[in-house]
């Protein structure tokens, strides 16, 4: 007989989907003097290819000195003069793809960013960090732009110096004015978050910070200046120690004096950051059935929307898919529903993934030919087989076997003497007539193996054929149904013959 396991036939080619075996990071920061290497890397059967895209999905190529794709598939960017900086290159976003023959899987969104003491954002600002007095103050600044498509630059007409000032009074008081603060601030859960807000004015102001909880500001918090409190404020800084989603929000700076006051508004964004799951890893469906489903469970803050794919593309046919939150469902299965599902979980700041592998079995397989009931002949049958069985794509399993016949053992039988009395002596020889060895022969008294722990019964073997229990003297105790069991490799045989002591 042929046995076929189902599950082991439908799946024995060893072909598994890409996996990312390292994703790359959501976010790269690095210096221009230094450069950076993001590693991505996939496993799967056959083994993924590697490759790079923008953010718009055409494929990435190499920029001699300024970035590269390594062999390994890494990312490369290379050490840079600050003349060099492109914002196409530095400060933007890419993927990572990995491909296979069963599907297609991409990375989360990578946005790379390069800076050193001169940074350029992309609103055309210019910061300068660790501002030297001596060097900065003597410089002229002006901005140079690059035309995307045209590659046409623009110097502009005019240009700026950086003048820094010491300590001055005015001749008359003035009102506050907030010159430094920030708009917007991201945070990570349990991070230690400073707010700054620094103003200028005569007399010099006071600062003072509030959470406003509705646009009407009916409802607001006012912040201490107590250090002993996990959020307080001190010399016009907002302090959180230890960041909770729900500090979330916006927060306003007060600076007041004698001749008026000026508000500054920040909105604070705490983070804990985005993870997702799809479950199970490898759904098993079949051809017609009536629906599958995929659960991807979303963990962090903020998680604004999840989105499904398949092989790359994403899935919007409303009568093809159901989306339940974080549940799609798959109806009315096909051959070409089976191949990698992802699940990608948004917020504003950034974007993770999750893979899983549908697979359709196909219809039970038929055999080809099944062996009849029949007695086995040593020399004749003994050979090796092969068993194959295969399906309509093309994919097969086998197995071979060797078969070896054994003849199973035939025991003699034999006799206890009769009129056995007390005291007279008994001899039983258990001995096989036919059957391949090696054998094992034991003897039992009803069904409870025979202990020979003392002088009066013993037993004896002259070849590995044959067994002889002996009782010297014979008693009442003595009295019951004596087997012999020889068994081998293919079977067991025994025989039974009852004692009886008068």
């Amino acid at each position: 007989t042929c046995f076929i396991d189902r599950d082991e036939l439908q799946f024995t080619s060893d072909r598994r989907g890409p996996k990312f075996a390292i994703e790359p990071p959501s976010k790269v920061d690095f210096l221009n003097s230094t450069g950076t290497v993001i590693h991505c890397s996939a496993k799967g059967s056959p083994l993924p290819s590697i490759t790079w895209v923008k953010q718009d999905g055409s494929a990435l190529l190499d920029l001699p000195s300024l970035r590269q794709i390594g062999t390994d598939g890494s990312l490369v960017f290379l050490p840079f003069a600050a003349s060099e900086y492109r914002q196409d290159v530095h400060f933007t976003v890419y993927k990572c793809i990995a491909t296979n023959t069963v599907g297609l899987i991409e990375s989360r969104s990578v946005r790379v960013r390069a800076s050193g003491r001169y940074t350029v954002f992309p609103s055309g600002e210019l910061h300068i960090h660790q501002v030297d007095p001596v060097i900065d103050g003597q410089h002229q600044y002006r901005c140079q732009t690059k035309h995307r498509l045209s590659g046409e630059i623009k110097l502009s007409a005019s240009s700026g110096r950086l003048i820094i000032t010491g300590k001055k009074k005015p001749n008359s008081n003035v009102s506050p004015r907030i010159i430094e603060g920030k708009n917007l601030y991201f945070s990570e859960v349990g991070d230690k978050v400073i707010l700054p807000c620094v103003g200028q004015g005569f007399p010099v102001p006071t600062f003072s910070w509030i959470k406003v909880k509705d646009e009407s500001f009916n409802e607001i918090v006012r912040i201490e200046e107590n250090a002993e409190f996990r959020v307080f404020q001190r010399n016009g800084i907002l302090i959180i120690k230890q960041s909770q989603i729900s500090d979330s929000g916006k927060y306003h700076c007060i600076a007041n004096n004698s001749v008026g006051k000026a508000h500054f508004e920040t909105i604070l964004v705490v983070k804990a950051p985005i993870a997702a799951f799809i479950s199970p890893q490898v759904l098993r469906g079949q051809e017609g059935e009536e629906s599958v489903r995929f659960n991807c469970t979303a963990t962090g803050h903020p998680i604004n929307k999840i989105v499904w794919k398949k092989d790359g593309r994403v899935l919007n046919d409303v009568h093809k898919y159901k989306f339940y939150e974080s549940v799609l469902i798959i109806k009315n299965l096909k051959r070409e529903d089976r191949g990698i599902y992802q699940c990608f979980v948004f917020n504003d700041y950034e974007n993770v993934q999750s893979s899983a592998e549908l697979i359709l079995a196909d219809d039970p397989p038929k055999f080809s030919y099944v062996f009849s009931d029949a007695s086995v002949e040593r020399g004749i049958d003994e050979d090796q087989y092969k068993c194959t069985a295969s399906n309509k794509a093309a994919e097969s399993a086998s197995s071979d076997v060797f078969v070896k016949v054994i003849v199973a053992p035939l025991i003699n039988p034999f006799n206890i003497a009769p009129n056995l009395r007390e005291g007279m002596r008994s001899m039983l020889t258990c001995s096989v007539l036919e059957g391949d060895p090696p054998f094992r022969l034991s003897w039992f008294k009803d069904d409870k193996p025979i202990e020979v722990n003392n002088n009066n019964a013993k037993i004896t073997s002259s070849d590995e054929f044959s067994s002889t229990l002996v009782i010297n003297k014979v008693s009442f105790e003595d009295n019951g149904n004596y087997t012999c069991v020889v068994t081998n490799s293919a079977a067991s045989a025994n025989y039974s013959v009852n004692m009886l002591v008068k």
